[in-house]
């Protein structure tokens, strides 16, 4: 029966089938919204979805997984958040709904052994890229799942069998899928990232750079781990969470009133006579999914008017430790926040602490066969006009915006003499005009992108001609995003251009404004 009756039957059905130590067990720590912790009876019948087989992944008692967004309308991309339990659909993402990647997989039956959430290739790749071993606890052989140094004979003849294993190495010799969370933590953390990225991070999951070296994968790890510690509001391993300097003050009942919780200078009021006090104005507004955190944890017990009036609720001396600690917790974020930028810089910043692989040349087949894309553009000609069967120099800002929009997001590659149908029709047209030569062809283009957009700048495109089906040729360019915005002046406008997808976007002046400012610090 599908009716709502018929449903509220089978969850009953379903509790009574339970035994006393079944119910018991069935009641676990929700992360409701960040830093807001409620109960949850996780029971199959009680729930819409429950999600067994990533929410089951975090009912261990060492589990622990990062609750993020993926497509988002918040203006900011801070939707990030390490937790220890399972999430509610919109814990860190206010617009529409989170996703949860645990670190650790429930073991699959006749399994002893814990398995990480990460895929082992990318895994082993990275670890041969920063020089370090990488071991994921699942055995092979004799290895048990005590990481690099621990084998059953050894473990054996030390009496460590049941020792658990943190996840983590040493990170001299070796690392484990702990360290790659921490890393990653550290990583999404970063305002430089957040800023360089923000385009990108509202339309789809993270993607994660691989550091450069040891040393900085080595600097950033701790720095992530400790950030995770405060967000899991662990005093063991966050020692300022345990006396937080944060103080509520005044004299009176401690309820969060109607109307309330109010910030004046540096006090957050939950009434007209008690406050918390010495709250710095940047962490009263410091945002989680789209959450301001210190508001919304007492909002939701403020008292309420309307159909169904409460008074709001007298907070506990448990309620008010734990908000102190949130307070404390946030400062503290944004510090290490801005020591991660410090740590990307000392290694290098942006463009020098990160591994950038060439890319081996791509064979023109290669290119072609695939779909354009944020990286990718084709183009049937830079001035001839197919319809009109002869020159159109207009046609050529179609060239120079894309160029343009490639500096301006994160490179990409364009192809001229190819349709959006991936027919290639080649250069024969634009040649005409040149006297069938490839050199003034080259030369046409510099002269065009110089005019517009600036000699300088010329240094981030790198142009090359390839052969094709039937004899073609096409021309092929390189780009690599810029530092500093690139504008394109032609034909009497002064314009921006950013990739968004597999298109070439305009963006007005406020955009533009935004835009730089996340993407170039500017």
């Amino acid at each position: 029966m599908d009716t709502l009756e018929g449903k509220a039957e089978a969850a009953l059905s379903a509790v009574r089938g339970l035994q006393p130590e079944q119910l018991k067990g069935a009641v676990s720590r929700l992360t409701y919204r960040p830093f807001d912790f409620r109960s949850l009876f996780y029971v199959d019948e009680f729930l819409d979805t429950p999600a067994r087989a990533v929410m089951g992944s975090m009912l261990g008692p060492d589990a622990i997984g990062l609750s993020l967004g993926k497509s988002t309308r918040n203006p900011n991309p801070e939707h990030f958040l390490a937790v220890e339990n399972p999430v509610e659909a919109k814990c860190t993402e206010s617009t529409k709904q989170c996703h949860l990647a645990p670190l650790w997989l429930s073991p699959s039956v006749g399994e002893s052994y814990r398995r990480p959430n990460i895929d082992r290739s990318w895994a082993l790749g990275f670890g041969k890229t920063i020089g370090l071993a990488y071991e994921d606890g699942i055995p092979r052989g004799n290895q048990q799942s005590f990481g690099p140094d621990f084998q059953r004979p050894k473990a054996e003849q030390l009496g460590l069998l049941d020792t658990p294993w943190d996840g983590r190495g040493d990170l001299s010799k070796a690392f484990g899928p702990r360290d790659l969370f921490d890393y990653i933590y550290a990583v999404v953390h970063s305002p430089g990232y957040r800023s360089r990225y923000a385009e990108f991070l509202k339309s789809d999951f993270p993607r994660i750079p691989t550091p450069k070296d040891r040393a900085n994968f080595s600097d950033l790890v701790p720095l992530g781990r400790d950030l995770a510690a405060l967000h899991l509001l662990r005093p063991d391993e966050a020692p300022i969470l345990e006396r937080p300097e944060v103080r509520f003050a005044g004299s009176g009942e401690a309820r969060v009133e109607k109307g309330f919780p109010k910030y004046e200078n540096g006090k957050v009021m939950i009434n007209g006579s008690r406050w918390f006090e010495d709250v710095p104005e940047a962490t009263w507004k410091f945002q989680v999914g789209g959450y301001r955190v210190c508001e919304k944890w007492l909002k939701y017990r403020a008292g309420k008017g309307g159909k169904n009036p409460h008074p709001g609720r007298v907070l506990t001396e448990e309620d008010i430790l734990h908000y102190r600690r949130i307070i404390v917790a946030l400062t503290e974020t944004r510090r290490l926040m801005a020591k991660i930028d410090k740590v990307i810089e000392k290694h290098g910043g942006w463009l020098g602490a990160f591994y950038q692989p060439p890319p081996p040349p791509p064979s023109v087949e290669e290119i072609i066969g695939a779909d354009e894309s944020r990286e990718l553009e084709f183009k049937s000609t830079f001035q001839w006009d197919m319809r009109e069967g002869k020159q159109n120099k207009a046609l050529q800002k179609q060239v120079l915006k894309t160029l343009a929009a490639f500096m301006n997001s994160d490179g990409g590659t364009l192809v001229i003499g190819v349709t959006d149908d991936k027919e290639i029709i080649g250069l024969e047209h634009d040649l005409k005009l040149v006297q069938n030569s490839l050199d003034a062809f080259e030369n046409r283009l510099l002269s065009v992108f110089s005019s517009a957009i600036g000699a300088p700048y010329s240094l981030h495109c790198k142009m090359r001609f390839a052969d094709a089906q039937d004899g073609k040729k096409v021309c092929v360019i390189d780009v690599v995003a810029a530092k500093e915005p690139v504008f394109v002046d032609f034909q009497g406008q002064h314009e921006f251009f950013i990739r968004r997808g597999n298109a070439t976007v305009s963006l007005n002046a406020s955009e533009q404004h935004t835009y730089t400012r996340q993407r170039f610090s500017i």
